[in-house]
């Protein structure tokens, strides 16, 4: 869960720095901000890791929150900043092809800082406030049945027994398995 909020809160962020720098939102722009989703998943995801690491050893989730941010801190840094210099030679470049780039570098940047910063400020106080510690954790009564051994086959068997009540008569499956063989057809245009 916490991913999912991270991540559309460095997007905007970076809409907004986008707006003040004056940046349409074009395909090159578009592009940066498809490319950034994945460093942008990856610093909130070391970071909770890391909280989470604490959580499991018996820390209070603010503990661990406060630990955990403060261990990984500097290695969140360091990743986004070798990010970002891998762009630096994209915005010195001169003449159009330059020009063109300039916003996808910029734009690219801008996320990966935005990233860093709710990574290291958003995320941590989402982790202490939503995650709770092992000893903390209570489980219902699905999760129970989910963990029990006996209990595997009922799920298949439910499966199996909604799709005979839905569609009686009807063999097995909707897509069939493999046969075994590779059918290729081509049609030629004659003129």
């Amino acid at each position: 869960m916490i991913p999912s909020i991270s991540v559309p809160l460095s997007i905007v962020g970076t809409f907004g720095v986008m707006y003040l720098l004056h940046y349409s939102i074009d395909n090159l722009s578009l592009m940066a901000l498809a490319i950034c989703t994945g460093f942008v998943v990856d610093d909130a995801i070391v970071v909770i890791e890391n909280i989470t690491r604490y959580l499991e050893a018996g820390d209070s989730p603010m503990q661990a929150a406060l630990k955990g941010s403060r261990e990984i801190g500097f290695t969140v840094l360091s990743m986004s900043v070798s990010l970002m210099a891998v762009f630096i030679p994209i915005l010195l470049m001169g003449g159009i092809v330059g020009r063109l780039f300039r916003e996808f570098a910029v734009t690219l940047s801008v996320a990966i800082a935005v990233s860093l910063c709710v990574s290291l400020t958003t995320t941590p106080m989402m982790c202490a406030r939503f995650l709770k510690s092992e000893k903390d954790k209570k489980h219902g009564k699905l999760y129970r049945l989910l963990i029990y051994r006996r209990s595997k086959g009922i799920f298949p068997a439910a499966r199996y027994g909604a799709h005979e009540w839905e569609h009686p008569g009807r063999p097995g499956p909707f897509i069939p398995g493999h046969a075994g063989q590779i059918k290729a057809i081509q049609r030629n245009r004659i003129e």
